[in-house]
């Protein structure tokens, strides 16, 4: 293979082969980077619940957590998927869920997104794509330049790039979405036929989206909001158990407050928004970064005219020790090749 954009696949539509080392390497290298802010779904939030089996479905599987009736106790974990793990909870991204079954049989686990379909179709774009979509190790900075290099460049991406810049790009909660998994399974009856499944659940509380507006108003500024948690706390309080078709019991779902010693930054800016990312501060905010150097300036101002005077038997003390040492380095420097100053010999 000539580049690093396509898998090596048994025919135009078969499955990858293992024999693809670089692909395997390309997406190990990836799994193990620990850039924070190059982590995958870095900000999450869950709950506990059930999953309730209501319908038969024993024609196309024999695992017993699917079958009538069934009742499987289970985790459920929600992310955003660009954020780091300071972004805000209402940013225009993806929101990706992971499904924990803890089945007598042993754990299922299951992973989607609120989107059916994704940016790439090739797993070998990957890193690439999350490359774009992260901030830089090295500024700190996302690069709208870079996303949308990106995305033009991936034409597979259009479809993906419509759902994340319409009004289900900015979900008010994750009660509010739909999930679809990611993996295609194969289920096995009690006559082992087999049937290849996509889970997909479908909310039951009606999709809610901010407006652009709405985002704008708090987002940018307040990148630690825990509005997710907030939402779970508030459904808790209420007794409303969110649903997704599989059930979902918010009778366990857990409460976390933020510290109150953490302070929104302002200064990391706000999230994807028209194609350009927002990184505005405040005028608010500056005024008071400038008020703080002013005052800062002051303070020194005021601390070199606060200095004590030196007594002249300390400046000539001091004076000794500093020949001293500098006789002491300039014996040295004669043996390396400096000059008595320190420097290297023209």
């Amino acid at each position: 293979m000539g580049d690093n954009q396509n898998s090596q696949s048994a025919g135009s539509r078969g499955p990858l082969l293992l024999q693809d080392y670089q692909l395997l390497e390309k997406l190990a290298h990836q799994n193990r980077e620990r850039i924070a802010e190059r982590t995958v779904h870095a900000k999450g939030w869950g709950a506990y619940g059930t999953l309730t089996i209501e319908q038969d479905i024993a024609k196309y599987t024999k695992a017993k957590a699917l079958q009538l009736g069934k009742r499987t106790e289970m985790f459920a974990r929600f992310s955003t998927v660009a954020g780091e793990a300071g972004a805000a909870d209402a940013e225009r991204d993806v929101r990706g869920f992971a499904l924990k079954f803890y089945t007598e049989e042993g754990n299922w686990d299951l992973v989607g997104n609120n989107t059916p379909v994704f940016f790439v179709r090739d797993p070998y774009k990957f890193p690439d794509f999350i490359h774009t979509q992260k901030r830089h190790p090295k500024t700190n900075l996302r690069s709208p330049t870079a996303m949308w290099d990106f995305w033009s460049l991936s034409p597979e991406s259009l479809h993906q790039v419509t759902i994340l810049f319409s009004d289900r790009g900015l979900p008010v909660g994750v009660r509010n979405i739909n999930g679809y998994g990611s993996h295609t399974f194969s289920l096995l009856n009690s006559d082992n036929e087999r049937f290849w499944v996509k889970f997909h659940f479908k909310t039951l509380q009606g999709h809610k989206h901010w407006t652009n507006a709405e985002w704008a108003k708090d987002t940018p500024l307040e990148r630690q909001r825990w509005e997710a948690m907030k939402q779970f706390e508030k459904a808790h309080d209420e007794k409303q158990a969110p649903e997704k078709s599989p059930q979902v019991d918010s009778e366990q779902v857990k409460k976390s407050k933020p510290d109150p010693a953490l302070k929104p930054s302002p200064e990391l800016g706000g999230g994807v928004d028209a194609g350009a990312h927002s990184y505005a501060k405040s005028k608010d905010h500056q005024a008071s970064l400038q008020a703080t150097k002013q005052s800062q300036a002051a303070k020194a101002s005021a601390g070199d005219q606060a200095k004590p005077e030196v007594s002249p038997a300390m400046r000539e003390h001091y004076g000794q020790l500093s020949q001293q040492l500098d006789t002491m380095q300039a014996g040295q420097g004669q043996s390396q090749g400096l000059n008595p100053s320190g420097g290297m010999k023209p």
